[in-house]
């Protein structure tokens, strides 16, 4: 798998999951490489980490829904986007 795959393969895996909880581990895991080679390469083509990354595409697409829903509550939208609080 050339590194171009692997960085596909992990956001595929962090974009399917945003709901829950995802660790580097994981990501890792499930595009069969080591937590290390993914943290490298992610961070040196995206110049942030998979952590990061995770937070911020949950804030956009909660701050999305917030704008598009107005009739839900931020709880609500905190919920879907696995905030606990």
């Amino acid at each position: 798998m050339n590194k171009m795959e692997l960085l596909a393969n992990a956001l595929e895996y962090m974009e399917a999951n945003l709901s829950r909880e995802i660790k580097t581990e994981e990501v890792a895991k499930a595009c069969y490489c080591s937590k290390a080679a993914l943290e490298k390469l992610f961070r040196c083509l995206n110049h942030i980490s998979i952590h990061d990354y995770v937070v911020r595409r949950r804030m956009t697409l909660a701050a999305r829904e917030l704008a598009n829903q107005p009739e839900k509550t931020v709880l609500q939208v905190a919920l879907n986007y696995g905030y606990s609080t």
